[in-house]
């Protein structure tokens, strides 16, 4: 029987903090500062155990042309965590969120990696949001339509780079949040798929501002790797 997990209790509308970490116990930086790329977090209610077209997504961070930096960077300066606001009108009950860092330092060889870090979640109070969700394997599987995954961040063109997946769920907006928000027609190509999973799991730490209790969290490494062929 698996362990049970304990949630954070948190009210909608209020903040958490992710805490990531190169290692369990680690302090300071959360991944090497040339593992470029953006930070993102989703949330997911817990029942669906996060198959399918259930995620929405609550926070991204990419690439700040003023500063020059990339949202890797401001992690590593804020030692590895980053704020996260539950939107205020979703729907009480148990949520997952799965905060992870995309890195795309191999992007130019067809390989980004996916460093997740998840926590169960009890919000209490909000509305009766049920925002549309997206299925997070079609989008990480599809870096024609979403090419911000194979994004090389060394060609200088980074202040035109696109997050993948949806945009983020605002909090009272009338209409879904649109799910090709960050979607752009690539050239006619197709990709082929192989993947590599090298998860090393390791127990994580996010609290609430409002509640100081702790829930454990996976952190794990995703390498993925795309071959694409031009169509003749």
């Amino acid at each position: 029987m698996a362990a049970k997990v304990d949630a954070c209790s948190i009210a909608a509308g209020d903040t958490i903090v992710l805490d990531f970490k190169e290692s369990e116990g680690a302090s300071g930086r959360a991944i090497e500062n040339e593992h470029f790329g953006p930070i993102t977090a989703y949330m997911a209610p817990a029942a669906s155990q996060g198959d399918g077209a259930v995620w929405f997504k609550v926070f991204e961070q990419g690439f700040d042309a003023s500063t020059d930096m990339w949202a890797i960077n401001i992690l590593n300066e804020n030692d590895g965590l980053v704020e996260v606001t539950i939107p205020a009108d979703i729907k009480a009950g148990d949520y997952i969120l799965r905060g992870e860092v995309l890195a795309l330092h191999q992007a130019d060889k067809g390989i980004y990696e996916l460093y997740p870090n998840c926590v169960l979640l009890t919000v209490t109070g909000g509305g009766s949001a049920e925002p549309e969700g997206v299925d997070l394997e079609v989008i990480y599987n599809d870096p024609d339509t979403y090419p911000g995954l194979l994004w090389n961040p060394f060609n200088g063109k980074n202040a035109g780079y696109l997050i993948p997946g949806p945009a983020v769920y605002e909090a009272g907006a009338v209409e879904p949040a649109n799910i090709k928000a960050n979607i752009q027609p690539s050239s006619s190509s197709a990709s082929t798929t192989e993947e590599k999973e090298n998860d090393g799991p390791t127990e994580n730490n996010s609290n609430t501002k409002s509640n100081t209790s702790k829930a454990p969290c996976i952190n794990g490494k995703r390498r993925v790797e795309r071959r694409r062929r031009r169509r003749r």
